[in-house]
């Protein structure tokens, strides 16, 4: 609506001039904005000035930094948005002024309409400095709040964001940004009482003010699919009674296409939400959850367009060639030392495979855990962990290994070696984990991680030690 609404017009003035009061918070700061990433000097008045003609409306970009964490700005041809940034103790404060000053203070409390009620994950942390792991996560020990206290938070920025909202002189702009308020309340609302009822062990559906939100969405609306909110993904999991974690996957799968089609009519949001149902019931097939996967597809197809459906049809067939008891994909990688190998060669163990990059910080968060299991098992001949990266900066790869000395098979594959590998196994997200039989047959493509409590138990099962 907003994109509809703006002139591309000419840029001449400066699109962007920030003012750093203390120059320490911005050291190795870059502005994000259309996918670039524009590193920050300043100059000796501890100024600097943006430009680009690539920006032809309104467009939003960030500060991003280590010192900084992220400051939302908006940008527009042929206005100069003035941004100071200063420190008051460990709180960073940015003051807008001249053109679209309402708009960015606007924007300021969007970013922050939020309820606040967080854990800390040290997954989210993976591969960040210890020491400021640990701060971090003391700093979220000592601002911790309660449900109630969640509750209020949220009322009161969402307060605070339809005023700043209603700041805005641009009409067709003010009607926008209230409307992104009222929806990231809704999102954050649907999240917070998930999340209640989760700790009180309560059936959320049962709750009337999480079903008040639910009724607020317009799932055909697609400003609702933006990642932060996605509203219609929170409207079918509300509608849908079965949870694809748990119990029959096809009888999930069922439900979903029918809530979707009792529901959904736009063609753009139901392809968005049948491509996640595809994706989060291939992901959870796995050797002890009831799956018939020629059943979900065909099903599936009569609900799909043509082209969905041949865009997934490669995934499928992969899953298929997967499925526990096929013979295992025979895919190729290099060592570190630059030395080429088939998976063929390890055959003989029990494999459990991970497959990873050093890009990815879930991924990361698992070697840990992986260096506990390898340990563990060191005396056992029976198996053999081995770990693909699928790392394009193969520097990257390297450095990353000789920092954690890791003492099992580490390996990475080329581009085409990577394509042959996704198209093969059905792998389209990582991290993804692999067990293979001592016999060369596969036992699962989707294997359970290296993280969760009961590895040990699982693993003993399949190598018959108890």
């Amino acid at each position: 609506m907003l994109a509809g609404a703006a002139f591309a017009l000419p840029s001449q003035a400066q699109l962007l001039k920030v003012t750093v009061k203390d120059t320490t918070i911005f050291e190795n700061a870059k502005l994000s904005c259309q996918g670039n990433f524009t590193p920050v000097k300043l100059d000796k008045r501890k100024t600097w000035v943006f430009q680009s003609d690539s920006i032809q409306k309104l467009t939003r970009g960030s500060f991003l930094g280590s010192n900084i964490g992220i400051i939302p700005l908006y940008m527009e041809p042929g206005k100069t948005t003035r941004m100071t940034i200063s420190r008051e103790k460990d709180i960073v404060r940015t003051k807008y002024s001249g053109d679209n000053a309402a708009a960015n203070r606007f924007l300021e409390k969007y970013i922050n309409l939020t309820h606040g009620k967080y854990e800390f994950d040290p997954r989210e942390f993976a591969g960040m400095d210890k020491e400021r792991v640990r701060m971090i996560e003391e700093r979220m020990k000592r601002e911790a709040i309660t449900f109630e206290q969640a509750h209020e938070r949220l009322e009161s920025r969402y307060a605070a964001t339809l005023k700043a909202a209603s700041r805005e002189k641009d009409a067709m702009r003010r009607a926008w940004f209230e409307k992104l308020t009222k929806m990231k309340y809704t999102a954050e609302g649907i999240e917070l009482a998930e999340k209640e009822a989760e700790a009180n062990h309560q059936n959320v559906k049962e709750d009337a003010h999480y079903q008040r939100l639910l009724s607020q969405i317009d799932p055909n609306d697609e400003d609702g699919l933006d990642m932060v909110l996605r509203l219609p993904q929170a409207f079918m999991q509300g509608k849908v009674s079965r949870r694809v974690r748990e119990g029959n996957l096809n009888a999930y799968a069922s439900e979903y296409m029918d809530v979707l089609n009792r529901h959904i009519t736009n063609p753009r949001i139901r392809a968005t939400l049948l491509e996640s149902l595809a994706s989060s019931v291939i992901s959870y097939a796995k050797p002890d959850r009831e799956f018939d996967i020629d059943a979900f597809w065909n099903a599936f197809k009569q609900n799909a367009s043509p082209k969905l459906s041949a865009q997934l049809q490669r995934v499928i067939d992969s899953k298929k060639a997967t499925m526990p008891g096929a013979k295992c994909p025979d895919i190729s990688f290099s060592d570190p030392q630059g030395k080429s190998h088939h998976l063929s060669e390890y055959f003989g163990k029990v494999l459990y495979i991970d497959i990873w990059a050093t890009w990815c910080a879930p991924c990361c968060a698992e070697i840990p855990y992986i260096e506990n299991h390898v340990a563990h098992y060191k005396d056992q001949p029976g198996i053999q962990f081995i770990s693909i990266s699928i790392d394009t900066n193969q520097q990257a790869w390297r450095a990353k290994l000789d920092k954690d000395q890791p003492q099992w098979l580490q390996f990475v594959c080329s581009s085409d070696e990577y394509k042959q590998l996704s198209r093969q196994w059905g792998v389209t997200s990582i991290p993804r984990f692999i067990i293979v039989n001592a016999d060369g047959t596969i036992r699962s493509n989707n294997a359970f991680r290296p993280s969760e409590p009961d590895f040990v138990r699982k693993m003993d099962n399949i190598l018959g030690t108890k």
